[in-house]
């Protein structure tokens, strides 16, 4: 019996769901992404509430983290109970740009929880025992983070990236935890935390009578437009090679890259194409030289950074601290090859399969599309720009890659940290 290879197909063309944005009675912007066979909805609140809007280190952060500690009606406890008893989850953070509170639950527990929702918008307390025991907890796992490399480089590196007292750049430390107050997460709390410069993301099972709870209770909330974002921050790159020493380290962590251009500029799908063959995927240049013909690692990888205010180009690796030296070497070897070679046709087409093929699983239905309209919401995009950005990487050619190599890839600009 003769086994054959089944024939390779190009793939599909993207496709994204048609969202719908409402605006509510009181100025809350809701997208609602319906579809789905399960009876499940997924509400995503995004506010302008991340690092870049703070005013002090790592108040954004603790700000999120005791959103859902307690309110002027309930305990932390009481909150976590209710959560429990209805199969839901909650989960608030804050990224770099932004803040999020993130509701999964059933259809049928959905007007409960709504009310809960609301009751954390409307009425947390910040208290202090809540607040000191998230710092206790943040600095003990800290100083467990401090005695792992691969921690101490990536810290380093978006210090030497974007600068020391940047949103994107500056590092936790015990001193900056210690330093926020219980007014300091109510003053962010008031002056950031309005749905009205945001907006809600509602995903999901979302038949009219449903629909109908999610618009009562999203405009119960009071929203009024307080942000006009007029945050400003100057990045500040400090190029070289930096080596940090940690006493007993068996392994040693490399971070090396540079700003460059944003998910906006005309240029980012080759330059993403570029990069995923430098080190985007397990067959990519740096894991076949670095991994599969040197054993110089178990993994390396390049990716392009995509904050709302900047993006950067990025590779990062563990080696073993003997093998430093030829590691660098055979990144920048691949660098230059990129920069001087075209790439073949067959390498090409693989990689550009892989990428839109990548994109297909991101697009598998409304819970995996809701990041991709998240995203483009952030970024001020339409659905049109995304489809026309993933169709681009069809047409690039291999001189248009070397092209991009050699404008974006500056080795002497980047930051090399080794630790």
């Amino acid at each position: 019996m003769m086994n054959e290879m089944p024939s390779i197909k190009p793939l599909s063309n993207i496709q994204l769901l048609q969202a719908e944005e409402q605006l509510l009675s009181n100025g809350v912007k809701l997208v609602l992404l319906p579809g789905g066979d399960q009876e499940v909805v997924n509400l995503q609140f995004i506010l302008p509430a991340g690092r870049w809007q703070e005013p002090k280190h790592l108040v954004a952060h603790l700000t999120a983290k005791l959103l859902k500690d307690g309110t002027t009606g309930k305990s932390s406890k009481q909150i976590n109970e209710i959560i429990d008893f209805y199969g839901a989850h909650i989960d608030v953070s804050a990224s770099y740009d932004y803040a999020s509170l993130s509701l999964v639950c059933l259809t049928k527990h959905l007007q409960p929880m709504l009310e809960l929702v609301c009751e954390l918008f409307s009425s947390p307390t910040f208290h202090e025992e809540e607040l000191r025991i998230k710092q206790k907890n943040a600095i003990e796992k800290l100083k467990v983070n401090e005695q792992k490399t691969d921690y101490l480089a990536q810290r380093a590196f978006h210090q030497k990236m974007f600068g020391q007292n940047h949103p994107y750049g500056y590092a936790s430390s015990k001193q900056n935890y210690e330093a926020v107050t219980t007014s300091d997460l109510k003053s962010f709390f008031q002056n950031q935390y309005s749905l009205s410069d945001g907006f809600v993301l509602a995903v999901g099972h979302l038949p009219s009578d449903v629909l109908k709870q999610i618009k009562e209770a999203i405009s119960t909330i009071y929203s009024p437009s307080r942000n006009a974002d007029a945050h400003q921050h100057k990045i500040e790159t400090t190029v070289g090679k930096f080596h940090l020493r940690k006493e007993g380290a068996q392994q040693a962590s490399i971070r090396i890259g540079q700003p460059t251009i944003s998910i906006h500029h005309k240029d980012h799908s080759c330059l993403k194409l570029a990069t995923s063959i430098l080190g985007g995927y397990f067959g990519s240049r740096l894991m076949s030289n670095l991994r599969e013909e040197k054993g110089l690692t178990y993994g390396v990888y390049s990716t392009l950074g995509a904050f709302a205010q900047q993006g950067y180009f990025y590779i990062g690796t563990d080696v073993g601290v003997d093998s430093v030296d030829i590691a660098l070497q055979e990144i920048y070897v691949e660098i230059e090859k990129l920069q001087n070679e075209l790439v073949p046709e067959d390498e090409l087409q693989l990689v550009k399969n892989y990428i839109i093929g990548q994109y297909l699983r991101k697009v598998d239905g409304p819970f995996a599309q809701a990041s991709i309209f998240k995203t483009l919401i952030l970024h001020q995009q339409t659905a049109k720009e995304f489809i026309d950005r993933v169709e681009a990487i069809r047409e690039i050619s291999a001189k248009q890659i070397q092209e991009a190599a050699k404008k974006y890839w500056q080795v002497d600009k980047m930051v090399e940290i080794v630790c």
